[in-house]
């Protein structure tokens, strides 16, 4: 088997991987002290993987309304974007490229967030929705 294709470099507009093996965005979950501030040893666990082409970070939170757990970063404060430029500075130093997955869990944490104490009073039911592939069962915010 031959794997050559895998390690020449990649030019993607302005940015070139040295080489097309990009690390998938993982849960980690250990921006907790404190919390959703990314911290040291997630810069350890991204240099480390800095011989990857490009690595895309686990999600990160863009508000507090938006987040689906405790402990993932964040970037909505002056505080949590400091906290990332070590980390990105680091993999850099070590030859690598990182980019930030941006992320919000979307309508139904929207809900819950906004009266944490109360269970949300919207429900979800399952509809069926014809898909070109076929029929398939989804929830649907109502």
């Amino acid at each position: 088997m031959q794997h050559e294709a895998l390690f020449p470099p990649l030019k993607m507009g302005a940015l070139e991987a040295k080489n097309r093996i990009f690390m998938a965005p993982l849960t980690r979950g250990r921006a907790a002290k404190p919390m959703f501030v990314p911290n040291a040893m997630m810069g350890t666990y991204y240099k480390q993987r800095a011989g990857a082409g490009m690595i895309l970070t686990e999600a990160t939170g863009i508000s507090t309304e938006g987040l689906g757990w405790p402990s993932a970063p964040g970037i909505w404060s002056d505080e949590q974007t400091e906290a990332w430029k070590p980390i990105v500075e680091g993999v850099h130093e070590a030859g690598g490229l990182i980019a930030l997955q941006l992320w919000h869990m979307g309508r139904i944490v929207s809900l819950a967030e906004s009266a944490p104490s109360q269970p949300a009073k919207r429900r979800l039911r399952a509809k069926r929705i014809r898909l070109r592939a076929g029929r398939t069962t989804r929830p649907r915010a109502r």
